[in-house]
């Protein structure tokens, strides 16, 4: 059974996402990457050779986006030795939240894996009358390869989302409730305006009653 992702590890993986410029606004981590695109240019970022981008196309039915996701797992994921179980992969095309978490920290570690070992390979093959390489950190050679694209405004990071999603949740409850205490409010009015209205009744039947000697 997989270990539960900590908090520190969420966070740690939304800033690295949110480190990397991809084509579409970040707005909900589950639902923007629920069809494949941005998972293939997560990827594309730092290996584009094993990434053909223009297989994946935006969608929103469930079937096209399995249909990406198999696809990434099939032509790229493999490489990387990254499998999705089927549940998984519905899970993911249904955006269900805590979904994809663990499959982009999966493909984070995979990239890691894939390029210290090209790095490796690289150093290995060199010949020996070769200057020594310089040795490039890890986390520099991990760097975002920014696309050639015009500058737009910054997007919201995944962290900063969250906290608002949880802040908008709570004005809802708020608002809720106040919708909800309005509406008693209204009904004890009524309430009060039924007694008031039948203890006027009550007076005027008594009064009857006492005129016609019946009292």
């Amino acid at each position: 059974m997989a270990q539960p992702i900590t908090e520190e590890e969420l966070q740690d993986l939304y800033h690295w996402i949110d480190a990397i410029e991809l084509s579409r606004p970040k707005r909900n981590i589950s639902r923007d990457f629920s069809d494949g695109v941005m998972a293939a240019e997560v990827i594309a970022n730092f290996i584009p050779r094993i990434v053909e981008l223009h297989n994946y196309q935006s969608a929103s039915s469930t079937h096209a986006k399995r249909y990406n996701w198999e696809t990434l797992q099939r032509k790229v994921l493999r490489r990387l030795h990254v499998r999705l179980p089927n549940d998984q992969i519905t899970d993911i095309v249904n955006a269900v939240p805590g979904s994809i978490e663990p499959v982009l920290l999966d493909i984070r570690d995979a990239i890691e894996y894939y390029m210290a070992n090209k790095a490796s390979r690289s150093m290995s093959s060199r010949d020996d009358d070769q200057p020594e390489p310089r040795e490039i950190p890890l986390s520099q050679a991990m760097a975002p390869i920014k696309p050639r694209r015009q500058q737009r405004e910054p997007e919201p990071d995944y962290a900063e989302q969250e906290t608002m999603e949880i802040m908008q949740e709570q004005e809802q409850r708020i608002g809720d409730l106040e919708e909800a205490n309005k509406v008693l409010e209204i009904k004890v009015e009524k309430l009060q305006q039924l007694v008031k209205l039948k203890d006027s009744r009550i007076r005027a039947l008594t009064d009857k009653l006492i005129e016609s000697g019946l009292v």
